[in-house]
């Protein structure tokens, strides 16, 4: 058995892979609030006016309550803010299918997975990519994902040419 001090030890060593998982939960939930706030942003007609009301409800919504607040706030306004160019590259990507055609909800997860590549590059891609697919299982019908998922593989390999090389590389 461990004595008291090795029980400490042990125990300081443990914290911080929980704080680190509790991080990540955190930051999941957030990204769930996000999908559906811009799902709802995008029923209000893309308003800027109605990100705030819409940012309040979420970040009120006790489903939400442990959720990294500053991580939803940064992402739901910095997609708001690049709207127009996250779309681009999500209808480049999407090689031709129409954009009435991918479903709001769709359009919500590829625009967040698309901001996060593009802004957010401590955020290895191939966890973007798999939050968006997680998503993707949770808020879309089932054939969205193998289309989630090419899409946001065409993003990363334009957003993220070198950490995709240097993983190749390795």
């Amino acid at each position: 058995l461990p004595n008291a001090s090795q029980s400490a030890f042990i125990a300081a060593l443990r914290k911080p892979r929980k704080e680190k998982n509790h991080k990540m939960r955190n930051r999941h939930k957030a990204r769930e609030a996000l999908v559906e706030a811009l799902y709802a942003w995008e029923a209000a007609g893309c308003d800027a006016a109605e990100l705030p009301r819409i940012a309040a409800e979420k970040l009120a919504d006790q489903r939400f309550a442990r959720m990294d607040r500053d991580y939803f706030r940064e992402a739901l306004f910095g997609v708001a803010e690049t709207r127009q160019a996250l779309d681009a590259a999500i209808q480049k990507a999407a090689r031709g299918r129409a954009w009435a055609s991918i479903g709001a909800m769709e359009r919500a997860i590829l625009r967040l997975g698309a901001w996060e590549l593009a802004e957010r590059l401590e955020i290895p891609y191939r966890v973007v990519i798999h939050e968006a697919l997680v998503l993707t299982e949770t808020y879309a019908e089932a054939p969205a994902k193998r289309f989630v998922n090419a899409v946001l593989d065409r993003i990363a390999r334009e957003a993220r040419k070198a950490e995709i090389q240097a993983e190749q590389n390795a």
